[in-house]
């Protein structure tokens, strides 16, 4: 399989698993495991940080909405697009590498890059909801991103 083939068939898998992220969060938020939704933090975090217009003052709440699903979704794209190089090249069992990757996703989120920036800390400091809301959703992620990539490359 050619390698834009491989490109586009992870970047779609990435998008929908990450679209269907959102609901997972947006389930565990209303049943009072989380505060607030992790990639809502994210959005919040960089325009904290860089003076943006997110979360400022007469930002309305669906563009702050906006911002986190376009945000979420293109993360979760280039994420997928990166496992499709990959399984294009090995051609491994969607069902096993999808979720795993999907793991994968998780740890380098929220046990690296996450705290590191501030903007979460380690999942051991978090209350349990908040800290296995995400490895839930990164594993619906991977499960999706798997399939979807499976069957466009078919």
């Amino acid at each position: 399989m050619g390698a834009w083939r491989a490109l586009a068939g992870g970047g779609v898998g990435g998008a929908v698993g990450s679209a269907l992220m959102l609901p997972v969060f947006e389930t565990a938020k209303r049943a009072g495991l989380l505060r607030e939704t992790p990639p809502r933090r994210v959005v919040q975090h960089a325009a904290a940080e860089t003076g943006g217009a997110i979360g400022a003052e007469g930002t309305s709440e669906p563009e702050e909405t906006g911002a986190m699903v376009a945000s979420h979704v293109l993360y979760g794209a280039v994420a997928g697009a990166c496992y499709g190089l990959v399984q294009g090249k090995f051609d491994l069992p969607a069902p096993v590498t999808g979720p795993a990757f999907g793991l994968l996703l998780w740890a380098a989120g929220y046990v690296g890059w996450l705290p590191a920036a501030g903007v979460l800390p380690q999942p051991w400091r978090q209350h349990p909801g908040a800290a296995i809301t995400p490895v839930a959703a990164h594993l619906v992620y991977g499960l999706a991103l798997g399939i979807v990539e499976r069957g466009l490359r078919r």
